[in-house]
């Protein structure tokens, strides 16, 4: 019995997305890099918050363009405020280690929650981490094992 091929509907924006990130995924990144942040860059710009998020990351790391903290956090932060789980995750891990950033705890917690309250296992299991220690939120035993527990699941 043979089965229909899978049809996805894509926009041209996000078929765009998916081979800027095939083209990271490559053997030859290193020679499509301006291709790929330039893809990126323009999907950033234009609000989608995959683009925002991955240009973040780019600019944090240095990934095929200059190490850049303030555009990092700027881009991360638009994804974020989007309600994009992973930039939310990544915007609580800037603020729990101060790397870029003011340190604040509190921060952290807050946008770990946001993360986590969409069932991103990472933010969770950070979330439940700082629980349990007292990090950023007062120490409480049966919201770090909520949050650890939400992880592990």
């Amino acid at each position: 019995m043979e089965t229909e091929p899978l049809s996805i509907n894509l926009s041209d924006a996000e078929k765009e997305i998916l081979l800027s990130y095939a083209y990271c995924l490559g053997a030859d990144v290193v020679e499509n890099a301006a291709e790929v942040v330039g893809f990126f860059r323009k999907y950033a710009e234009a609000g989608h918050a995959f683009a925002q998020n991955t240009l973040g990351k780019m600019y944090f790391k240095g990934d095929w363009v200059e190490k850049d903290d303030a555009a990092a956090i700027k881009w991360l932060t638009k994804s974020a405020d989007q309600g994009d789980a992973e930039a939310q995750y990544n915007i609580g891990n800037l603020y729990r280690t101060g790397d870029g950033i003011e340190k604040n705890g509190a921060e952290a917690a807050k946008w770990y929650r946001k993360s986590a309250e969409q069932g991103f296992a990472r933010a969770q299991h950070n979330l439940g981490t700082m629980w349990s220690l007292g990090e950023g939120v007062e120490k409480d035993p049966i919201e770090a094992i909520k949050w650890l527990t939400k992880a592990a699941e």
